[in-house]
């Protein structure tokens, strides 16, 4: 997700088959921002702020997310993380869901 209700895509030909598969199967619909690189669309939107690769990772994406995104952007270099031996390919976070609703 790059922002609210918007999909960041790869322009590959796999990421665009499961964008036609979405299309066709979802229920909701999303505005989307293709990229020239796949690996550009490892976003994550937090807090208002979309996180993303550096310039020198995704040049071409990057200046796709310079000119559409008028929201506060902030850059990560992972390129260094991808490369140990578990190999970070994914941006995400794991968010625990309580069985239970608290009072609070």
């Amino acid at each position: 997700m790059g922002g609210p209700n918007l999909l960041c895509i790869g322009a590959g030909k796999e990421a665009q088959e499961v964008l036609k598969r979405m299309e066709r199967e979802a229920t909701f619909s999303y505005q989307t921002l293709t990229l020239p690189e796949d690996q550009a669309a490892n976003v994550l939107y937090l807090n208002g702020t979309l996180v993303h690769r550096t310039i020198e990772e995704i040049p071409h994406s990057f200046k796709v997310f310079s000119e559409k995104i008028d929201y506060p952007r902030r850059c990560i270099n992972i390129s260094q993380l991808a490369k140990t031996t578990s190999g970070l390919t994914s941006s995400c976070i794991l968010v625990k869901r309580a069985k239970h609703i608290r009072n609070l």
